[in-house]
C-alpha cells in the first residue's frame, strides 16, 4: 500500500508518495491554487485564484484521488466567481439571526461568498448549491 499526501509543487497539486517522495499524480491548475482540502475519500475540493481564471467555469472544483476532475461547482450568477476563502464543513443557517449563527456545522457542505455578493453552501459530493443568500 502506498501512503501519500497532497502537496503544491511548482504551482501544481500533486499526490506524493510518503515512502520515496515521488510524484504519483499531478494536476495543473488554470491559474493558482489558493486552497484545497481532502474532504472525503476520493473527494479533493480545490479553490483557484480568480485572477486570469476562465469565468465560464467555477473556480471551485473537485478532483478524485488520482487528481481527475469530478465536478465544477455551480455559480450563483452568470460570470461570477469565488474570491473568498472557503468555510469548510459549514452550511448557511436559514434561521440565523446574527453572524454568530449565520453558518452551522455540516460535514457534507462548504460555504463560500461570491464576487457578486452571494454566499452559497455547496455539497461536497455534487458541487451543487444547496442554499444561497445575497449578502453584499
Amino acid at each position: 500500500m502506498i501512503i501519500s499526501e497532497l502537496k503544491i509543487i511548482d504551482n501544481d497539486l500533486c499526490v506524493v508518495s510518503m515512502n520515496d517522495a515521488k510524484i504519483i499524480h499531478r494536476h495543473r491548475p488554470f491559474s493558482k491554487i489558493v486552497e484545497f482540502k481532502k474532504v472525503n475519500d476520493n473527494y479533493i475540493v480545490v479553490r483557484e485564484d480568480t485572477k486570469n481564471y476562465d469565468t465560464k467555469k467555477s473556480n471551485i472544483y473537485c478532483l478524485n484521488d488520482d487528481l481527475v476532475l469530478k465536478w465544477y461547482s455551480d455559480l450563483p450568477l452568470e460570470k461570477d466567481s469565488y474570491p473568498n476563502p472557503i468555510l469548510w464543513n459549514k452550511e448557511i443557517n436559514d434561521h440565523g439571526t446574527s453572524w454568530d449563527n449565520y453558518v452551522i456545522d455540516n460535514i457534507d457542505t462548504l460555504t463560500c461568498s461570491s464576487w457578486k455578493g452571494v454566499t452559497v453552501s455547496i455539497k461536497y459530493k455534487t458541487g451543487k448549491i444547496t442554499t444561497s443568500i445575497f449578502t453584499k
